[in-house]
């Protein structure tokens, strides 16, 4: 998929993240992107949240991102 692409394109796989993945009724979606974030990069965590409501009533149901944040 295009996202797996833009991640590795625009992270270091060198590095060490702290990744953070929200969704909207898109649990089914969040294990495999949680396993690709694990095995393509140096995670030292995955936290999943569900979106707010605020945000999923702009955005809707299936909806989905990933936050990354280098660790010094």
């Amino acid at each position: 998929p295009k996202f797996k692409g833009l991640l590795s394109e625009n992270l270091d796989k060198t590095a060490t993240y702290d990744f953070a993945v929200a969704h909207f009724e898109a649990a089914d979606k969040i294990n495999p992107l949680q396993e690709f974030l694990e095995e393509e990069f140096n995670a030292r965590m995955v936290l999943r949240a569900n979106l707010t409501p605020a945000l999923s009533l702009h955005v809707g149901p299936g909806s989905w991102g990933v936050f990354a944040m280098p660790v010094d």
